[in-house]
């Protein structure tokens, strides 16, 4: 048995398995489903990650983004360990890794 699978059904699938396995796309990839106005920040949260605060700077970028003019800007996504733990928080933003990440930091790289 064959099913036909659109090619919007077939992208978002492919977004969204690539979410689920903790794999980084770039945030082109999203723009239909997002708008092109939303920029995606993945924050690890693997265990090295969360000893150095990665909880705190959660909340911190969360409350960040949804003030001011960076309301409805952003989408905050949380991920699985993504290796980097000898640079603990990590923070990707716009197809940049950023190591031992601080909310100075990341709001640099937002308000750049």
């Amino acid at each position: 048995m064959k099913t036909q699978v659109k090619a919007g059904e077939l992208k978002e699938l492919l977004c969204t398995w690539f979410l689920a396995l903790n794999l980084v796309l770039p945030t082109s990839y999203f723009q239909p489903y997002m708008g092109n106005h939303r920029k995606f920040i993945f924050v690890c949260n693997g265990s090295d990650c969360k000893g150095e605060g990665c909880k705190e700077l959660g909340k911190e970028i969360k409350e960040l983004t949804q003030s001011g003019h960076n309301k409805g800007k952003f989408k905050i996504i949380k991920t699985k360990c993504m290796d980097f733990c000898k640079s603990a928080p990590v923070v990707i933003y716009h197809n940049e890794v950023i190591k031992k990440a601080d909310i100075a930091h990341v709001k640099k790289k937002i308000e750049h």
